[in-house]
């Protein structure tokens, strides 16, 4: 594990380096999307769904001190994203028993995403290239429950380590397909819950979340111009994520075992953009 991570960090740290000879871009993007949280419990089961809104914005930079074939390849990217949601959950009581079903429109929420990634760009010919990439990502999300009766704030903070392969084809008349596929390594997720928002007397609470993944594809269809590119890329995006730990947690002087469920996220929209 320790040579694995010595490796990752090797990559992304020299990778600017072998491209000093290479070519800038830089893409901004406007996205929209359907999200839905779930927690999928046989009798208590949680649903947050509603469309967000957001914006993105990418650093790229490839290598050209390698054959002509064969090049390096950095990328660095920031993707902001926020909207509102109907949750369709239960109430609880004390030791987490349910006492009736929960219905509320309008719960805000929002994630800040960021990674850096390193790779190669293969090129067989000249009209196909793949580019298998991996990096390090962060992913920071905020659920405005406390806006809700009986409902509380929580922010949820994954990080993970992206394997990646982007297939790009190109096309006549300067455009071109780029098709991208994604697979997400959490490290470690940490579920911050304000419980005292509930209750003043009630302690918040954090838990850790060690296993999970996610997915990503996208297909982007792109034209180039004499300075600029524009592009549609179509995105699906999906979070699966076990059972946290269980720290005692003082609700009021009751001491109980809290813990965050398994769930899972989904996530698909358009984003259009430019390159330059």
């Amino acid at each position: 594990m320790k040579y694995f991570f010595g490796v990752l960090l090797a990559l992304l740290f020299f990778a600017p380096a072998f491209a000093l000879e290479g070519g800038h871009s830089i893409s901004l993007g406007l996205e929209t999307s359907s999200y839905t949280y779930k927690e999928p419990n046989d009798q208590t089961p949680v649903k947050h769904s509603g469309r967000l809104y957001g914006a993105s914005a990418a650093y790229n930079y490839t290598g050209d001190l390698r054959p002509s074939n064969v090049r390096p390849l950095f990328e660095a990217s920031l993707t902001y994203m926020q909207g509102k949601t109907d949750y369709d959950g239960w109430a609880k009581d004390i030791s987490g028993n349910p006492l009736y079903e929960v219905h509320q429109s309008g719960i805000g929420v929002y994630y800040i995403e960021s990674a850096v990634k390193a790779g190669s760009l293969f090129r067989p010919d000249k009209k196909l290239s793949f580019a298998p990439y991996m990096g390090l990502g962060a992913r920071y999300l905020v659920d405005k429950g406390e806006s809700m009766p009986g409902g509380y704030r929580r922010t949820s903070t994954y990080f993970y380590v992206p394997f990646g392969l982007n297939t790009n084809l190109t096309l006549p008349r300067a455009w071109s397909l780029v098709l991208n596929t994604e697979f997400d390594w959490m490290l470690l997720g940490k579920q911050r819950s304000r419980l005292s928002d509930v209750n003043p007397t009630w302690s918040n609470v954090t838990n850790e979340q060690t296993q999970g993944y996610g997915l990503r594809l996208s297909l982007m269809a792109r034209k180039d111009y004499k300075k600029i590119s524009v592009f549609a890329q179509p995105f699906w995006r999906y979070w699966h994520i076990q059972q946290s730990d269980e720290p005692l947690v003082d609700l009021g002087g009751t001491y109980v075992f809290a813990f965050e469920p398994p769930n899972r996220t989904y996530e698909h929209g358009l984003k259009l953009g430019i390159i330059f």
